[in-house]
């Protein structure tokens, strides 16, 4: 619900803001998935549910003119049942598509230095025979 919440509770998507707090997003209600991701875990830890900021690669259709490409994100974990669970309140979502880097407690180094290493990566196909 935390997820589906944040969704709709931020209501201008942005890049424009830098990294904002968990409670500066809640007062401008903009962002885009780094704020996205920093609202949940906070309401998440919140309510009693332990939760960490994750920051990696997800793949999209289409991003600043390229098609077909994998581009820096953040989502958040939640740990229910016994294993940590991915959510997304920034895209919809969280699936295949995500590759996880690095997690922790929403600190925006763990972020800016995942763009340190963005030029080192290559992903190759791979095939799920059955």
């Amino acid at each position: 619900r935390i997820e589906a919440f944040v969704r709709g509770y931020i209501q201008k998507k942005s890049l424009s803001v830098g990294y904002a707090t968990a409670s500066e997003v809640a007062v401008t209600r903009q962002g885009d998935c780094t704020e996205h991701a920093v609202l949940a875990t906070a309401l998440c830890r919140a309510a009693g549910v332990p939760a960490q900021v994750v920051t990696g690669l997800a793949y999209t259709q289409q991003f600043a003119g390229r098609k077909d490409v994998f581009v820096p994100h953040a989502w958040f974990c939640v740990f229910v049942g016994g294993k940590w669970v991915g959510l997304d309140a920034a895209l919809e979502g969280f699936d295949a598509r995500h590759i996880a880097l690095c997690c922790g407690d929403g600190d925006p180094a763990g972020f800016f230095n995942l763009a340190t290493t963005l030029g080192y990566f290559q992903i190759a196909e791979a095939k799920v025979e059955k």
